[in-house]
């Protein structure tokens, strides 16, 4: 099982980055991050996603031994 994280999780590529990786069998969702959606789940955000992902969006990623790998989906500019 890999773990993932996304950072810039509710952006047109965080989405898809979650919509692609919650229906991946061998992908568990670590920690998924936004500024302007953190304590809200992502089910608030985008409901269709909700039945698949249960998990509350963070302002930054507490855990990062916890990931494998981490997606940055950030806009751009901002993850440099």
């Amino acid at each position: 099982m890999i773990k993932a994280s996304i950072i810039g999780g509710t952006g047109y590529m965080g989405f898809e980055l979650l919509r692609i990786l919650s229906r991946h069998p061998a992908v568990e969702l670590s920690e998924v991050t936004s500024r302007s959606s953190a304590g809200k789940t992502v089910a608030q955000v985008y409901p269709a996603l909700g039945r698949v992902i249960d998990k509350e969006y963070v302002s930054e990623i507490a855990h990062p031994e916890a990931s494998d790998v981490v997606f940055v989906a950030a806009p751009h500019g901002s993850s440099i």
